[in-house]
């Protein structure tokens, strides 16, 4: 709407009124209508500061409905800064930064849990050299968090959803299936 509003005060654009076009001789006019075109411009489009067309990008690739956003008929500042192109490399890189689980690295000399008993009387120090069945089960469980696939990846090739569904019970049932992301788009 904002953008439509932009297009209609700009000078170069002929106004139309009841669909026929109108033509402003009154100068009081033509400057009130490029007043309100550069102050709709600068408070929307220019001067939004980096960090707030950030956050909005993530928030909309966030959105199930609008992930795959493209801004039709937005002018060349707003389609190069909301680029979805853009908008999913700030995602992953806030993903990555602040959300994504941490791989878990498990050392071969490390006692795995199971292995621990209560009891100190029964520690040894044979309990805290690792057997060739220690490193095979150690092995396992890197191999099984190298495996696990990115949330946001697996979000990412979802197909799109409806506009009309709920975001908080879009979220609501598929927290199951996205845990971390899902914290992620609660934040955002």
């Amino acid at each position: 709407m904002i953008g439509k509003l932009a297009r209609v005060a700009k000078a170069s654009t002929p106004l139309k009124y009841e669909g026929k076009p109108v033509q402003i001789t009154n100068l009081d006019v033509m400057e009130a209508r490029a007043t309100m075109y550069n102050s709709i411009t600068k408070r929307y489009f220019t001067a939004m500061m980096e960090c707030k067309v950030e956050d909005f990008s993530v928030a909309t690739v966030l959105d199930p409905r609008y992930k795959n956003f493209k801004f039709k008929g937005a002018n060349d500042w707003l389609k190069g800064k909301l680029a979805r192109e853009t908008a999913v490399k700030w995602t992953r890189k806030a993903w990555e930064a602040d959300w994504k689980p941490k791989k878990v690295q498990v050392s071969s000399g490390a006692v795995p849990p199971s292995k621990i008993t209560k009891s100190a009387a029964t520690i040894t120090v044979a309990s805290f050299l690792a057997d060739s069945d220690d490193e095979e089960e150690a092995e396992e469980a890197t191999t099984a968090v190298d495996e696990l696939k990115d949330e946001l990846t697996s979000y990412l090739e979802l197909p799109d959803v409806p506009l009309s569904i709920d975001l908080q019970f879009w979220w609501k049932e598929h927290r199951k299936d996205f845990p971390h992301l899902a914290k992620m788009a609660d934040s955002f």
